[in-house]
């Protein structure tokens, strides 16, 4: 476990909770893809009650750098229900992520995960956020960037400013699970970021 102290900067710095929850078995579900410019970046993940310490394990709980595993560690906070993976060697700017958590991991009364965890994260400075709401007509992406990006856009579109580093676009016929290309630039149009994100992922 952590030191109080230590336990009040994961919280300020932490930049999402996931939620997993112990019942009955179900598919993996893949998060939306989250940024960071902080190449050490702690992630936090909110269980539905406190883990078996025992199950985990590198071989339940890890991040994939492409197929290779990247080095992490892994510790309890608060009551044992949040879990932090932070990484030993910094992560690369501009490269993907993906945390992994099996079904293997199981709470301290021997339930197993509703569901295994795929959550893709890129660490990046100038795209922050990014996410999708469809319907049966229209997908609309949202992306917080940080405030020196001037504009943004997807594939050759070009994203509507929202104010507060927004940038808006609605997507027409856009097919969920469909990859576009999202690219930020500066004032001078010189390109700031680049990023890949699969439409129709769960927030």
């Amino acid at each position: 476990m952590k030191k109080t102290g230590r336990k009040l900067v994961a919280f300020l710095t932490m930049f999402i909770i996931l939620v997993t929850t112990f019942s009955q078995p179900a598919l993996a579900k893949e998060w939306n893809l989250k940024t960071s410019i902080d190449v050490n970046k702690l992630w936090e993940v909110k269980f539905s009650k406190p883990l078996d310490e025992r199950t985990m394990i590198a071989d339940n709980i890890y991040v994939l750098d492409g197929k290779k595993k990247h080095a992490t560690t892994l510790e309890l906070a608060g009551d044992g229900s949040i879990l932090q993976v932070s990484p030993d060697t910094p992560y690369e700017v501009g490269k993907s992520y993906m945390l992994m958590i099996t079904r293997d991991v199981k709470s301290t009364d021997g339930k197993a995960l509703t569901e295994s965890v795929e959550f893709p994260f890129q660490i990046t400075g100038h795209i922050q956020d990014i996410y999708s709401t469809s319907n049966s007509i229209v997908t609309t992406i949202t992306v917080k960037a940080s405030r020196d990006v001037n504009r943004v856009t997807v594939g050759s579109e070009e994203m509507r400013y929202e104010g507060k580093n927004i940038h808006k676009l609605p997507l027409i016929g856009a097919k969920p699970g469909s990859t576009v290309t999202i690219t930020a630039y500066d004032v001078d149009n010189k390109r700031l970021d680049r990023i890949s994100y699969k439409l129709g992922s769960t927030n």
